[in-house]
C-alpha cells in the first residue's frame, strides 16, 4: 500500500487505496471464517483442529462448514485475483514501482492459492470438493477473461497484470480437480508463474531503463539486436507462460490439466469434461498474448529512436539468466520439487 502510494505511476493514491480496500475486505471476511472455526472447535492449531473434528464431527455442521469455505476462500481468491474480486490487480501491477510488480506477480499474489491448500483444503475437504465444480467453472472464465484482456493491452505492465489474473486460474483449475494431478499441477504452476513473471517484470523494467520509461508497445521494438540477454531471457519467459517443452510451464500445466480430466472421467461429468477441454484451449490466448509481446518489444522496424539503447547492466541481466536457468532446470529435471508436491497432494486429496 505504502510502496504504491509513495512511489508508484499515475493515480497511485487511488490505486494504493484500491488495493488497501479490496486486500483488506478478503482478509476481513477470511478472519470471520478462521475466527468461527477456532470457536466451535476450541482450538486454532490446525492439527488439534483437525483432530478434533475427527473425533467429533458434531462440532461444526455440514452447512456451517460450507459457509466457512466459501468465506475463507472469498479471502483467498480476493488474493489471487479471480474473476470478479480481481478488480484491485490490474493497476496495482501496471502503476506499482517495477520491483514491486515483480515481487506481487512473481511471490505475493499466488499465496493465496497455497493457503486454500493448506487451510481449506486440508481442514474442509469435504466441503471444498461440493464447491470444486463451480471453482472449476470460475477458473475457466478466469483463465479466458485474463488471457483475451492481455491479448489487447498496449501497456506492457497492464498486459504482465491481466496475464497473472489468467494463470491464477489456471491455479485454481487444478485445486478445483481436487485428485494428486490436479493440486500438485495448481503448485507447481505457482512455481512456474513465479519464474516466468519474475523475468518479463525485470525484462520490463530492463527496457523502460533503456527507453526513457517507454512501455507503449506500439512506440518499441527492434530492441533484440541491441539487448540480446534481455531478449533471450523474455523468449524463455514467454514460453513458460504459453506452457511450452522444456520449461516448468509444460509440466504444470499437463499436471493440472492431467487432474481435470481425471475428474471430469471419475465423476462421468460431461460439464468438467468440457470445462477441461476449453482450459487447453484457452492455452493458446496465452501463447498469442506473450509472442505478441515479444514481437512488438524485440523484432520488427523500431518505433522510436534506439541509437542510444544498450545491454541492461548485469544487476539486471544476472537475476534474469538466473532465473531463466532455474526455469530450464525445473522443466527438464522437477523431481525434486515436483516429487514432493506429489507426496503432499496425495496426503491431503488421495489419490
Amino acid at each position: 500500500f505504502f510502496l504504491i502510494a509513495e512511489w508508484g505511476y499515475g493515480e497511485k493514491e487511488r490505486i494504493s487505496l484500491t488495493y488497501f480496500i479490496w486486500t483488506h475486505v478478503g482478509a476481513l471476511v477470511l478472519l470471520v471464517g478462521i475466527l468461527v472455526t477456532a470457536y466451535l472447535t476450541g482450538a486454532t492449531d490446525m492439527d488439534l483442529v483437525i483432530s478434533n473434528l475427527v473425533v467429533n464431527p458434531g462440532l461444526i455442521s455440514t452447512t456451517l462448514r460450507l459457509g466457512i469455505v466459501a468465506a475463507m476462500c472469498f479471502g483467498f481468491f480476493v488474493k489471487i485475483g479471480q474473476f470478479g474480486l480481481h478488480v484491485w490487480l490490474p493497476s496495482a501491477y501496471a502503476d506499482a514501482p517495477t520491483p514491486i510488480s515483480t515481487i506481487l506477480a512473481a511471490a505475493m499474489t499466488g499465496i493465496g492459492g497455497y493457503a486454500t491448500v493448506r487451510i481449506v483444503m486440508t481442514i474442509f475437504p469435504q466441503a471444498f470438493l461440493t464447491f470444486s465444480a463451480f471453482f472449476a467453472g470460475w477458473a475457466l472464465i478466469t483463465m479466458i477473461y485474463g488471457s483475451a484482456m492481455a491479448l489487447v493491452q498496449d501497456d506492457i505492465k497492464r498486459l504482465l497484470a491481466y496475464s497473472s489474473i489468467s494463470q491464477m486460474g489456471y491455479i485454481l483449475f487444478g485445486l478445483a480437480a481436487f485428485n494428486s494431478f490436479g493440486v500438485s499441477g495448481s503448485m507447481f504452476q505457482y512455481v512456474s508463474n513465479g519464474t516466468a513473471k519474475g523475468i518479463l517484470f525485470i525484462v520490463v523494467g530492463a527496457v523502460m531503463l533503456q527507453v526513457r520509461g517507454e512501455r507503449s508497445l506500439s512506440k518499441l521494438g527492434g530492441l533484440a539486436s541491441k539487448m540480446p540477454i534481455t531478449a533471450t531471457a523474455a523468449f524463455i519467459g514467454s514460453l513458460t507462460l504459453a506452457g511450452l517443452p522444456s520449461t516448468n510451464g509444460f509440466l504444470s500445466e499437463f499436471f493440472l490439466f492431467q487432474g481435470g480430466f481425471l475428474r471430469a472421467t471419475d465423476t462421468a461429468s460431461e460439464y468438467r469434461l468440457v470445462i477441461a477441454a476449453l482450459g487447453i484451449i484457452a492455452t493458446a490466448l496465452t501463447a498469442g498474448y506473450s509472442l505478441m509481446a515479444m514481437k512488438k518489444i524485440f523484432f520488427g522496424a523500431p518505433n522510436s529512436d534506439t541509437s542510444e539503447v544498450k545491454e541492461a547492466p548485469w544487476t539486471i541481466t544476472l537475476p534474469l539468466i538466473t532465473l531463466s536457468v532455474v526455469t530450464i532446470i525445473l522443466g527438464i529435471y522437477p523431481e525434486p520439487i515436483l516429487g514432493r508436491l506429489l507426496s503432499a497432494a496425495r496426503a491431503i486429496v488421495g489419490s
